[in-house]
């Protein structure tokens, strides 16, 4: 049995080495442990790791092309601040056939990609901005992104105007 420790805590849990255990993963509902020739290292509490947040929410919603500019409250229900919020829309209207957008808020961050297609041609880019974008023919809707404990705010702005059609799209928070 190999006696090297790479991490000499005393208070590291020992485990019965066995064979197929030598150098694993394993997780526990809080924690992810590495196993290395048989020894554990320091477990990593599951809230450090993106994407094993214990507290998720997710919703859709819809807003008209043509919408003049407002705040959007969507209620969460996290009962904490959201660390990531992820949106992602779809719509057809204004001289696009479609478009999308895919948004991330991460800890006050934000940064978006759109794709627009029009017969023909299509229009791609990204905002850090905005954490949707959806302007079909150069008309449609932006939304810039603020939370809290209890609800998403999305404060929106008509991109020029007459597009018509729906925006929708989904979100997903987690805190």
């Amino acid at each position: 049995m190999n006696t090297f420790n790479p991490f000499p805590a005393t208070n590291i849990p020992k485990i019965t080495p066995k064979e197929e255990r030598k150098n694993a993963r394993y997780s526990t509902e809080n924690a992810v442990y590495h196993v290395h020739n048989g020894v554990d290292a320091p477990k990593i509490p599951a809230a450090n790791i993106l994407g094993l947040s214990t507290v998720r929410s997710i919703g859709n919603s819809s807003r008209a092309l043509n919408a003049t500019a407002g705040t959007q409250t969507i209620a969460h229900g996290l009962g904490t601040k959201p660390t990531v919020v992820r949106i992602n829309g779809t719509a057809a209207g204004g001289t696009a056939i479609a478009a999308v957008s895919y948004g991330i808020y991460y800890n006050g961050n934000v940064s978006a990609n759109y794709l627009e297609m029009y017969v023909g041609t299509s229009v791609s880019g990204g905002t850090t901005g905005d954490i949707i974008y959806l302007a079909g023919g150069g008309s449609g809707q932006s939304a810039t992104i603020t939370v809290d404990s209890t609800n998403i705010y999305l404060a929106w702005s008509q991109v020029s105007g007459g597009a018509t059609g729906t925006l929708y799209f989904t979100w997903e928070a987690e805190g």
